[in-house]
């Protein structure tokens, strides 16, 4: 994901956080995302261009060849998305009934959701979920990074 993504990643990555936070620590966990993926992003485009530079300046390479070097490591960070995605679990998909085979005008359920007494720099996650949620961000980041790559 980089910063201005609109394609149906951004969606997926977006919804699947959604299905799996608390209603009430959503925004901390949605700021969190937009953090990590801008700078992801940011990080991509400076090692890209250190990459680029090195290889131009210091070992002579033509512009075309050293981009050449950036597309083959933009296809290694794939794989490693790759990896990273099929370790996955099924947890990772909401367990509840999906809307899709609920009925249409069936009563809503409604659900008792206590306030949050604090917010703080990390909200209370508990910690299958948390560790969860750590291991997207880590995924999203590295998506972020291989996109400030291909940004070039």
């Amino acid at each position: 994901r980089s910063g201005n993504e609109i394609g149906p990643f951004r969606a997926v990555e977006e919804s699947t956080l959604a299905h799996l936070t608390p209603h009430e620590l959503l925004s901390d966990v949605f700021a969190w995302y937009s953090l990590i993926g801008n700078a992801g992003s940011a990080t991509g485009m400076l090692v890209c261009g250190w990459i680029i530079n090195s290889l131009e300046s210091i070992h002579g390479w033509a512009f075309i060849p050293a981009c050449r070097i950036i597309f083959f490591v933009y296809a290694g960070v794939g794989v490693v998305k790759l990896i990273l995605t099929l370790g996955l679990s099924g947890k990772e998909e909401p367990q509840e009934q999906s809307s899709e085979t609920r009925p249409l005008l069936s009563e809503p359920v409604e659900q008792d959701v206590e306030p949050a007494t604090k917010k703080g720099l990390f909200p209370s996650i508990e910690k299958d979920l948390w560790s969860l949620v750590i291991r997207l961000f880590i995924l999203f980041g590295v998506d972020s990074f291989a996109s400030g790559l291909a940004s070039l």
